[in-house]
């Protein structure tokens, strides 16, 4: 992962061209205070995914899975009893 150690921006690890083949429905899920991946990135994924769900989450950084445990766990099964 070049840059990193350097400050530079995280690599983008799918080509955007790509992103409109996605066919599952996908869920993403945001902390709002994230600090390592913008929330802008988010919202190019949920613009350019078909059937994209994006949730924001406030007073959250880059770990909602551990800052928010509850609510992600409630999110990834509601979601996954809906698809």
């Amino acid at each position: 992962m070049d840059g990193l150690p350097k400050g530079a921006p995280l690599p983008k690890w799918v080509k955007p061209e790509l992103l409109p083949t996605i066919q599952a429905p996908t869920l993403l899920i945001h902390g709002r205070d994230d600090r390592v991946v913008s929330f802008e990135t988010s919202l190019y994924r949920l613009a350019n995914i078909p059937n994209c769900r994006l949730v924001l989450l406030n007073r959250c950084g880059h770990w909602a899975m551990i800052e928010h445990a509850d609510e992600f766990n409630r999110l990834v099964a509601d979601f996954i009893a809906n698809n």
